[in-house]
């Protein structure tokens, strides 16, 4: 089984092969172990709030109100909704809403803002953490795969893409084939997108994608 997915540099490439794990959010690269948990599901906010013997409703599906309250406080921190109100409404997906508007998340924001080092060690464990700069960095089970293939695709061959937001067509500059086995799925949590996981075993080939923005660099 052979996947492909992209890379910033050559080595980026290298280091995945020998971690052979993807990072779980960019976002919380270095950051205290409660916005990590901010950033979890909501199934792993109450498992951990329960097993820190802390307090925490019930996650209902969100109703109309929820929906409209998460809407606004999205505009008001100015987030660009590219489509209409009525359709983001329709769409928008459950942890979204739980994530701006549930007492638990609140919760949780209020820690990291206020308390970001209490419960360390036990969130640390219970996350599955590792420590990054001050702060922790959180890896999935395998490498995130863009597509897989059954034979050795060609360069040609890949058609799943990654836009920037500067519209290039990959998100970085390397596409790298990997060949290697199936682990999981990683299920996307805000925009119901799932990718499979994989354990690397070497990379066929790498090609560049004219990709010119850069990011912030990872582990």
């Amino acid at each position: 089984m052979y996947f492909t997915r992209t890379e910033e540099t050559i080595e980026d490439a290298l280091k995945s092969l020998e971690r052979k794990k993807s990072l779980n959010g960019w976002g919380t690269i270095g950051k205290k172990p409660w916005f990590h948990l901010f950033y979890r599901s909501p199934n792993e906010v109450k498992f951990v709030l329960e097993q820190l013997g802390l307090p925490v409703m019930e996650f209902n599906p969100p109703d109309a109100q929820m929906k409209e309250e998460a809407y606004q406080k999205l505009v008001a921190i100015g987030f660009n909704i590219a489509i209409s109100k009525e359709r983001y409404l329709q769409l928008v997906g459950d942890v979204i809403v739980h994530r701006l508007t549930h007492p638990a998340y609140a919760f949780v924001k209020r820690q990291h803002l206020f308390r970001p080092t209490s419960y360390e060690k036990e969130l640390v464990q219970l996350l599955n953490l590792d420590p990054y700069g001050e702060g922790y960095v959180s890896y999935l089970s395998g490498l995130c795969s863009l597509e897989s293939f059954n034979v050795t695709p060609s360069f040609e061959d890949c058609n799943k893409l990654l836009m920037s937001q500067t519209g290039n067509e990959y998100l970085l500059k390397y596409l790298v084939c990997y060949e290697g086995h199936e682990v999981g799925v990683d299920k996307e949590l805000d925009w119901g997108i799932d990718w499979k996981l994989f354990v690397p075993q070497r990379i066929v080939w790498i090609q560049e994608t004219e990709y010119k923005d850069t990011r912030d660099r990872y582990p």
